[in-house]
């Protein structure tokens, strides 16, 4: 789904770019097909498509949907980035589709968990490569929530301040919780 009307995908080289791709999508494969959802028009139908409440949709973004959820994904996605000036460097929107059909269809459907509460930082461009790979993000403070079970990797990015250990008080020992997942050949970076 395509977040502006097909004749507006058409002036912009970037939006064009990810169009043909799906396009060359739909003509090959019998259960993909294009749509198109004008968000400035139709607010209200966007809506459904938010993760949270505060999310926007934006017209460059792009929606892919099946019967079982979908993902939504800015234009930048669909490209890798420079990791010196951010300028593109090359067009990876096959991987994007194929990454989120297979999550969609439940092929492959393993999480990136990033670390919160200890004043950490989420780093887009490593999200973005999670995703790319195939994982679902999610951002899990180990004090209030339980580590989703399709968690694979844990991230904690430049922490502030200390995990929780041994206490008294009947708050998480989120150290045991790290422990845990790492002996059950769970990732950490």
């Amino acid at each position: 789904i395509f977040c502006m009307p097909l004749d507006k995908l058409s002036e912009n080289t970037t939006s064009k770019m990810i169009y043909t791709c799906a396009r060359d999508l739909e003509m090959r494969l019998d259960n993909v097909t294009i749509e198109y959802l004008d968000v400035n028009t139709y607010p209200d139908t966007a809506s459904k498509y938010k993760l949270t409440s505060t999310e926007s949709i934006y017209t460059t973004d792009v929606i892919i949907e099946s019967e079982t959820g979908h993902k939504k994904y800015s234009q930048e996605a669909f490209f890798m980035l420079s990791s010196g000036d951010s300028s593109v460097i090359g067009f990876n929107g096959e991987l994007k589709f194929a990454s989120a059909m297979m999550q969609l269809a439940g092929m492959y459907h393993p999480m990136a968990v990033f670390t919160s509460g200890h004043g950490e930082t989420y780093p887009e461009g490593l999200g973005m490569l999670f995703e790319s790979a195939g994982f679902d993000i999610k951002i899990v403070n180990l004090t209030e929530e339980e580590l989703p079970e399709n968690a694979k990797v844990i991230v904690i990015n430049a922490p502030q301040f200390d995990f929780i250990g041994y206490n008294e008080d009947g708050i998480t020992n989120e150290i045991s919780v790290l422990d845990d997942f790492l002996e059950n050949h769970g990732s950490l970076m």
